[in-house]
């Protein structure tokens, strides 16, 4: 998939942050305050279900990386049983899938994620796990339904914009996560993950074209009611409407196939869990009063 280049703020997700200071790899999530840095943990799940991974963006990859996030996310346990148990598994799943991985050449391994990505949400032919949210809510076989125009709506309300080169349609699983994230960030303010013009925007597939209203009155890091409903609604009304289902067939596609590492079954099933601890409590993303 082509970038999407930012005209104004972006949201730097782990990847970014990581290319960006020259790393070889990613500052450990510990060091990340959960929850104010939620909307990077969605940025980097985003951008990881829209494009391949490469040598520069395999992260998850490093057993590591899996470890600290581990421990990061103990910091912000919801509550809730079924999105733990969901965190819970896609964690372990991830660290084991990248422990045996490791003992692989890099490049071997990276192939290997690389031939999952491709038959789950390229083709050739139908994907075994298509992306989009059209083809699961409105049970149809063609794309470009009622969700991707919903998805362009709010993508315009808020001042985002995807790039004609990106050539995926809006409700692309990876954008409507990369879309929580910037309203994520913006309620969390400057100090939650919003910055200047991105240092690579080719890490940015989801960019704001200006300030939102109310970004502003949300700088101190205060959690606004009216976004944090927002942010529940669309949530329900979006990922978390079909991502049980893409699930469903990333997972069922990598049984069958047992060279497949179940990398991305891993991936989603992450998302799925924070998508659900945020449906029950959409404040808990948002930056404390104090």
């Amino acid at each position: 998939m082509e970038p999407c280049g930012p005209s104004g703020a972006g949201v730097t997700s782990p990847l970014a942050a990581a290319g960006a200071a020259g790393a070889a790899s990613p500052a450990p999530l510990a060091l990340l305050h959960i929850p104010e840095q939620r909307s990077r943990l969605y940025s980097f799940l985003g951008n990881s279900l829209l494009r391949i991974m490469t040598a520069d963006t395999a992260f998850g990859l490093e057993p590591d990386f899996w470890e600290a996030f581990g421990d990061a996310f103990a910091l912000d346990a919801a509550g809730d049983s079924a999105a733990d148990a969901h965190i819970e598994k896609a964690q372990a799943d991830l660290q084991r899938v990248a422990n045996e991985l490791k003992a692989l050449e890099r490049s071997v391994a990276i192939e290997r994620v690389g031939v999952e990505y491709t038959r789950l949400f390229v083709g050739p032919g139908t994907p075994a796990a298509p992306p989009w949210e059209t083809l699961y809510r409105e049970g149809g076989t063609v794309l470009f339904g009622l969700p991707t125009f919903d998805m362009r709506r709010l993508f315009g309300e808020q001042g985002y914009r995807a790039s004609p080169e990106s050539h995926q349609f809006e409700d692309h699983i990876g954008f409507e996560l990369l879309y929580l994230a910037l309203r994520l960030s913006e309620a969390e303010g400057p100090a939650g993950g919003v910055e200047g013009p991105a240092k690579d925007a080719s890490r940015d597939s989801v960019a704001p074209t200006e300030d939102p209203a109310g970004a502003a009155a949300n700088s101190a890091g205060l959690p606004l009611p009216p976004l944090a409903t927002e942010i529940q609604e669309f949530i329900r009304t979006h990922p978390l409407s079909f991502i049980e289902k893409l699930h469903a067939k990333a997972s069922a596609s990598c049984t069958a196939h047992p060279n497949s590492p179940g990398y991305y079954p891993a991936l989603i099933e992450l998302a799925w869990g924070l998508l659900l601890q945020n449906a029950v409590m959409p404040q808990g993303c948002l930056a404390a009063a104090s």
